[in-house]
């Protein structure tokens, strides 16, 4: 869904969410994953494995973003990526890449107002997967959650990141117990929820304070978090024992209780 729920994207085509109407047929190669679109519902990003596309809703036309060959980073990246997505400016486009192995990745910016290759920023560690990426609302940094790998072994030792995506400066860098599997930001861009098997937690950016914690109710099989404007987080959770899925929400002003 674009962000104001207006329309539906399937990577092929652009329907009207209320009447189901299709509004556009989007052209050329369209298949992938890792759909996500800007605040205005104006561009549209997905991921093909070895490049990014980027539709244009004014022009009907969408743009290649083409991943740099192996070792065109240092310590030589490949070409598969995951977790695309776009700033709800729409200015700035990010995907994670990993060299196959999942034990060194990378974290590719664009600027889509000024042509040329992507910025790169390395994991904030030796060698490391990036799990999950998301904008902050004001569009001014970027989210990142991983967890150490050395060859085929996990380390255990996990972290939450955020880049300032105009200057690369590091605005947050912690070590949570949980990994994260899926990150959002609040409304406000002061709070960065982190979705764990196990648990929800909530951090300050401001100071890497954890200021909420939570157990995760059921044990998810597949899942999706994203905050609303007044303040509510919804996710999905899916109960494989029990066969049922379930559309929740957190309402962060009662958490944090506030008014």
């Amino acid at each position: 869904f674009s962000q104001d729920g207006a329309r539906l994207f399937n990577g092929s085509q652009v329907f009207d969410a209320e009447t189901g109407r299709r509004l556009t047929q989007i052209p050329g190669e369209r298949s992938g994953y890792g759909y996500s679109w800007d605040s205005q519902g104006s561009r549209a990003v997905w991921n093909r494995g070895g490049d990014v596309q980027v539709w244009d809703k004014t022009t009907n036309k969408t743009r290649t973003l083409v991943i740099p060959e192996q070792n065109e980073f240092d310590r030589g990246m490949g070409l598969y990526s995951s977790g695309t997505c776009i700033s709800p400016d729409g200015k700035w486009v990010s995907t994670l890449v990993s060299n196959g192995r999942s034990d060194e990745s990378r974290v590719l910016l664009w600027n889509l107002a000024t042509p040329g290759k992507p910025r790169a920023f390395p994991v904030l560690h030796d060698s490391g997967g990036a799990v999950s990426l998301a904008f902050s609302p004001n569009s001014k940094a970027l989210l990142y959650t991983g967890e150490k790998r050395t060859g085929d072994t996990w380390s255990g030792q996990k972290w939450i990141g955020a880049w300032d995506v105009n200057t690369g400066r590091t605005v947050l860098n912690i070590y949570p117990e949980e990994r994260g599997t899926l990150v959002a930001w609040s409304p406000d861009s002061r709070y960065a929820v982190v979705r764990d098997w196990n648990v929800w937690s909530l951090y300050e950016v401001a100071t890497g304070k954890r200021v909420w914690q939570t157990p995760v109710q059921e044990k998810s099989v597949f899942n999706a978090i994203t905050f609303t404007e007044d303040k509510k987080l919804y996710f999905y959770e899916s109960d494989e024992k029990k066969n049922e899925r379930y559309l929740k929400y957190w309402d962060l002003a009662k958490v944090l209780n506030k008014k």
